[in-house]
Order: C-alpha cells, then sequence, then structure tokens
C-alpha cells in the first residue's frame, strides 16, 4: 500500500473532510497532469511560502541519507524513544513553518524580544495562524510515520494516527513527552543567537544524538530540507540561525537530587587552620558506577564537574559544562571501574574567602546542544551553609534529561575544607568523588 492510498484511508477512518478533499483533488489533478491543478498540487503546505533554496549545504554540514527516526530509534528504552518521537514530530512541523514567510518572521521576532517564549504550546497559543499550520503538519507526518512504523515508542502508530486530528494534533503529540513520572514540554530555542546573522535560511535542529560511537552529534533539516548532521564546533560558528527543538518544563520546577545511599567521608588534617590563603580543590578520585551510562549512542561519557562559590545562593551562577570534563568509557562504567586522578578543579584567593563562604559540587553527564535557557536545575539542602544562605540552592546544568547527574551536594567551604590536605571523599548509588584540598 502506498502512502496516497494509506493517507486516503486513513481520512476515511477519521471522516476527515479536509483530507478526503484532498485526496479527490489529487486524483483529479493525475487526470490533468499538465494543468496547473497539477502543480498546484506538487506545492508545499506552506502558507505563504516564496523563501528562495540554495545549492549548498549551510556551515560545512553533512548531508545524512538516512531517516531520522530510524536514526534516533532505542527499543531497549521505549520510553526514551517516545519521547524522541515526540521531539522529531514537533521538529519537523516547526521546519516547515520556518519555510513560511510570515511564520518565520513570527518565530524569529519571538527570539529577538526580551521576553521570549520557550513553550511551542504557548507560542502556538498566542498565534492562531501557526497554531493551525503546526496541527495540520503534526498530523499529516504522524500518517506518514504510521505508513512507515506499526510500533514507535510503543506506540502503535495506526491507531495513534486515527486519534490525531487537525485540530488537536499539538495536545496529542505533547502528550507523548514524558519519561517515567517526568512530565516535559516541547521547547524551542536558538542555539546560536550571538553568531546568527542569517535568520532567513534557518535550520532546524532536535536535541537529541543520532552519533555512533564517538561522534557526538545531532541532527536536523537546513533551509533546503535537507537533513544534516550538526555538531559543537560547527554550530558555534554558523551564522544560519539554529533552532533547537527541546525538552523542556512548562514551569520552573526544582529536582531533589539528595543521592541514594550517600556515603561522605571527611579527612581533616592537624595543621592549623589556613583558610585566610588561597584556596585551591584536586580532584583525586573518581567512579561512575554501573548502570548509570547516560549515553543513548556514543560509546563513551563526557562527564563534567564544576564548583561553584557563593555567599546566600548559587542559582545565577549555572555549572559551566566545558571547565573540567573526564571521557568514561561504557566498558569501565559497567566494571564500575575507580579512577585515580590529579585534576586541578577550582581556587579562590584571599579576597574571594571573605565573601564566598559556601560552595557547590555537582557532576553530569554533559550535553552540548542543550541552550542555557533550557538548562536543568538540580537542587539540594545545605544544612551547614553559613547564616544568611538559602537553605535550599541549585545550579542548572545543560543535560538532555533532568536525571543525568552523578553527584551534586552543597556546603560551608570551611567546614569541609579547613585544612590544606583536607579532603571529602562522597559516594553514592550513581558515582564515587574525591576532592583535595591542596592550597
Amino acid at each position: 500500500m502506498n502512502q496516497f492510498t494509506h493517507s486516503c484511508i486513513h481520512a476515511l477512518r477519521k471522516y476527515d473532510k479536509l483530507r478526503l478533499f484532498k485526496c479527490l483533488s489529487f486524483v483529479f489533478c493525475l487526470a490533468l497532469i499538465f494543468s496547473s491543478c497539477s502543480k498546484e498540487g506538487l506545492k508545499n503546505n506552506a502558507i505563504n511560502s516564496t523563501h528562495s533554496a540554495s545549492v549548498n549545504l549551510p556551515c560545512s554540514y553533512n548531508p545524512i541519507s538516512d531517516h531520522y527516526l530510524n536514526l534516533l530509534a532505542n527499543p531497549s528504552d521505549v520510553e526514551d524513544e517516545r519521547v524522541k518521537l515526540s521531539v522529531y514530530l514537533f521538529g519537523y512541523a516547526i521546519h516547515q513553518a520556518t519555510l513560511d514567510n510570515t511564520l518565520r518572521a513570527y518565530l524569529t521576532n519571538n527570539f529577538q524580544s526580551t521576553t521570549q517564549i520557550n513553550s511551542i504550546v504557548e507560542l502556538a497559543d498566542a498565534n492562531p495562524l501557526l497554531e493551525q499550520f503546526l496541527n495540520l503538519q503534526l498530523d499529516a507526518e504522524i500518517e506518514n510515520v504510521s505508513a512507515q512504523y506499526s510500533i514507535y515508542g510503543g506506540i502503535d502508530m495506526e491507531n495513534f494516527s486515527i486519534i490525531v486530528n487537525a485540530s488537536n494534533a499539538i495536545e496529542k503529540v505533547a502528550e507523548l513527552m514524558y519519561y517515567g513520572d517526568d512530565e516535559y514540554y516541547p521547547f524551542i530555542g536558538i542555539m546560536n543567537p550571538a553568531v546568527a546573522t542569517n535568520l532567513d535560511d534557518l535550520i532546524v535542529a532536535l536535541s537529541e544524538e543520532v552519533g555512533e560511537e564517538d561522534e557526538d552529534i545531532i541532527a536536523g533539516w537546513d533551509f533546503n530540507s535537507s537533513q544534516i548532521a550538526l555538531d559543537e564546533v560547527n554550530t558555534s560558528s554558523c551564522q544560519h540561525g539554529i533552532l533547537i527543538i527541546s525538552t523542556g518544563y512548562e514551569d520552573p520546577i526544582s529536582i531533589d537530587s539528595d543521592p541514594i545511599n550517600d556515603n561522605i567521608v571527611v579527612e581533616n588534617t592537624n595543621t592549623v587552620s589556613d583558610r585566610m590563603m588561597e584556596f585551591r580543590l584536586n580532584l583525586r578520585v573518581y567512579q561512575i558506577k554501573n548502570p548509570f551510562f547516560f549515553e543513548r549512542r556514543r560509546n563513551h561519557l563526557e562527564v563534567t564537574y564544576d564548583v561553584s562559590y557563593f555567599n546566600q545562593s548559587p542559582q545565577e551562577a549555572s555549572a559551566r559544562g566545558s571547565r573540567h570534563k573526564r571521557d568514561v568509557n561504557w566498558r569501565s562504567v559497567r566494571a564500575s571501574d575507580t579512577f585515580q586522578v590529579d585534576d586541578f578543579m577550582s581556587s579562590l584567593s584571599a579576597s574571594q574567602l571573605e565573601v564566598l563562604p559556601n560552595m557547590f559540587f555537582v557532576a553530569f553527564e554533559r550535553d552540548w546542544y542543550v541552550i542555557p535557557r533550557n538548562r536543568k536545575p538540580v537542587t539540594v539542602t545545605c544544612d551547614d551553609c553559613s547564616p544568611g544562605a538559602n537553605n535550599e540552592v541549585s545550579v542548572s546544568i545543560p543535560t538532555a534529561r533532568h536525571n543525568e547527574w552523578y553527584q551534586a551536594w552543597a556546603t560551608q567551604r570551611s567546614n569541609a575544607f579547613p585544612n590544606i590536605g583536607s579532603a571529602i571523599d562522597r559516594t553514592n548509588n550513581k558515582s564515587r568523588f574525591r576532592i583535595v584540598r591542596t592550597q
């Protein structure tokens, strides 16, 4: 059964007058191959598209020939695959919208606004034309997917295509975006605002990895509707605006990250307290435990750890994912291997020690394509922080899913590291990190 016949059968099942009309129109157009009707039948569904195509792929990106959903498939984790299906569908619909002059202008104006909207649902609610367009595109693409996949992400695609129609598609596709007890929402943002000078020829990317082994890439569509691969280096310098479709939270929420089976060993030397001198921390031991290998396609983790120092709250100083990184092979995670290292972590001057009495440590699996506005909050309780500090403190980390952290804790710095040689050796069900004061 070809895709057109499949679409018409679904239209009959759903009594979709609009789609039935399209089917009948197509049959009529076949009879008039050389007529203007035939030419109209081949047009994209874009409402007001006069977008010109370029013959070159932008920013040295490589084309992808395999279907996006084949690359995103994760049969070992159907919940993850279901989330990816939802991200894909919203990405496809937004890509089609960027080919329409009016809708593209609406989207780009939003990203240049000081009151930028992150939620695709809210963007559609605020613009009936975009809402209608996305509903139509989602409905049509779900039928295309159901013609290729009987089951995807644990979803019976044929039944799903019957449930979804051109008036409820946004709602139904958004309902797929949950993982366990975590409910996400479809979010949109611009990845490269500092360098994006071309907002007419937009790229739309999905915040889901498609690379194999050592490839750290995501994929998307360029303004010629070609599937392309994107990596961190090319993306950071690309002058075409890159819209990223991702999972996010509609309302700011806190994630309780108190670790399970936490074991803390604090080691203080007999050295006289020297807390007014320069302060320096080194990482001496780390371990990522089985089965917490959060990469879905690559064969190694990019474990990132960072320390934020603060007075009352570190919330405005989001953890930076580029400062301290360690690549950990999946075999090492499976074996829960322990690594002995001597990595410099951070330092404070004597003047900083006076005004920054508290510290926040976080370790996580970094995803480079998570934009700042969509980082995930990690919140912990700090019972021994200095007087005046918030009891609950948090930082935001660049992870695709909120649970991809290994450790997160806060403490008053002088309690944990009063002397040179002081150490904290902290273990939970996910990891172990040993940190030593070296100065």
